[in-house]
């Protein structure tokens, strides 16, 4: 294999490799060490149709027993890749749900509206210009959305279908909720302490709640996670034992 750099220049060959690290941060890749060198393989740049053919065929050149990683790569990466290649279209359950560029426009357009009446009521209540600029994120994030939605669309879990999503949207309303109160309450000219002190006692009350709460969420995570990693596996090597049949 030859990596080639602007300045520099990497060959080594892969029955030299003694150690296949699967990267998921900073960079999406594979990093291949030898006794003498490492070579960084950093999927970014290249197409995804390039990416699925390159963690292929490096799987399957590669000896198992040297590749690090590889379980959770395979399911936050390779697996999600090779969905993407052939992309399902056709919603199985009630857990699942057909994405669209027309749903986001339905979304989008009532979003719009009220982020804008918003941004102008919040300009003109705290005197500040900058709540102007709220529909510009709407209009950016739906853009962005919008244009990476194949034409047919694609199925994909509810997000209120997977308990994970279900306790980070929990939390997430709960602190929202807490400091939008406390920065109505300094709005309104309430006491200084007297708010700062709700505000703290209130956050230490649901932190109290939430944390047996949060802690068996954590364990029932994990197990998830364990057997999420498992399946995707199974699918993949499934997949590939089908393509080589």
């Amino acid at each position: 294999m030859i990596s080639q750099h602007l300045f520099s220049r990497q060959q080594l060959q892969l029955q030299d490799v003694v150690t296949a690290r699967w990267r998921l941060m900073p960079l999406v890749g594979l990093s291949l060490s030898t006794a003498k060198e490492t070579v960084v393989v950093d999927l970014n740049y290249f197409q995804r149709e390039d990416q699925l053919w390159l963690i292929q065929y490096f799987r399957n050149q590669i000896p198992p027993d040297r590749q690090q990683d590889w379980p959770r790569f395979c399911w936050l990466i390779a697996m999600r890749l090779k969905r993407q290649s052939q992309p399902k279209t056709e919603v199985s359950g009630a857990h699942e749900i057909l994405i669209t560029r027309r749903r986001y426009d339905r979304i989008a357009m009532p979003l719009t509206i009220i982020s804008t009446l918003t941004g102008i009521g919040l300009a003109w209540w705290l005197q500040n210009l900058g709540f102007l600029t709220l529909p510009f994120f709407i209009l950016s994030f739906w853009l962005l959305m919008r244009f990476q939605t194949p034409k047919k669309g694609y199925v994909q879990p509810r997000i209120w279908g997977d308990k994970d999503n279900r306790d980070t949207l929990i939390l997430i309303s709960v602190l929202g909720l807490t400091s939008m109160l406390y920065l109505i309450a300094r709005k309104l000219d309430a006491p200084e302490p007297t708010t700062f002190l709700w505000f703290c006692s209130f956050l230490v009350l649901s932190a109290i709640a939430f944390t047996p709460y949060l802690m068996r969420s954590e364990r029932e995570r994990k197990q998830r996670e364990t057997t999420r990693l498992e399946e995707a596996m199974r699918e993949w090597d499934a997949d590939q034992t089908a393509e080589n049949a």
